[in-house]
């Protein structure tokens, strides 16, 4: 008699681990194929913003820089429906549009979305490029994964290197190198101030 109730138990938790091994793998394969398709949308949608970058480049239609890409980009351009970027919350900026110091940049500085304030699209008008960011993931790998696969790159790292400090400015010579360091207030009401020389 305790050998079939074991036996039963058994066969009752053998069951519910094989039930919920395949709702995890179910659940499993419907995230991977939902990431696919998102993944699909904003690669399609990025080749179209590309495209009309490239037409209002070429017809001039749009005010352009000195490089002959658009100094900015409007959503009235994509025919009342403006690229989007599904993998981020919608509440962010559409566009981040590069500053002069991300002239050279081909990638943003910040890929992923990490707050409401960074647009879903960056736009780099010095070289025409646009790239979209993706959203804080489990790992970092998997996070520069999704930002390859939609911006078609080859980045090793989600995270942009930290650009080298300026050199040091070099004085002509003659000029003296001495640098005064600044003093530290006294603060202590009770010491003594220092002597000035008479003039």
């Amino acid at each position: 008699m305790a050998t079939t109730t074991l036996r039963r138990t058994v066969d009752v938790v053998t069951g519910l681990a094989a039930v919920g091994l395949v709702a995890f793998v179910t659940f499993a394969s419907a995230t991977q194929i939902r990431e696919r398709k998102l993944v699909q949308e904003v690669a399609a949608d990025l080749a179209r913003f590309r495209q009309v970058l490239a037409y209002k480049a070429a017809s001039k239609q749009v005010e352009i820089n000195g490089r002959g890409w658009p100094t900015t980009v409007g959503p009235e351009w994509f025919g009342g429906e403006p690229p989007r970027n599904p993998l981020v919350t919608p509440e962010r900026p559409w566009v981040e549009i590069a500053p002069p110091d991300e002239a050279e940049l081909s990638d943003p500085p910040v890929r992923m979305a990490i707050s409401p304030l960074h647009a879903s699209f960056w736009y780099n008008p010095y070289q025409g490029i646009v790239r979209a960011r993706v959203p804080v993931s489990i790992s970092d790998e998997k996070a520069l994964r999704l930002y390859n696969a939609v911006n078609g790159t080859a980045l090793a790292n989600i995270y942009a290197p930290i650009p080298d400090p300026a050199p040091p400015v070099e004085k002509p010579e003659g000029e003296k190198t001495e640098t005064a360091e600044a003093e530290e207030p006294n603060l202590d009401p009770t010491a003594q101030a220092p002597e000035r020389p008479e003039p």
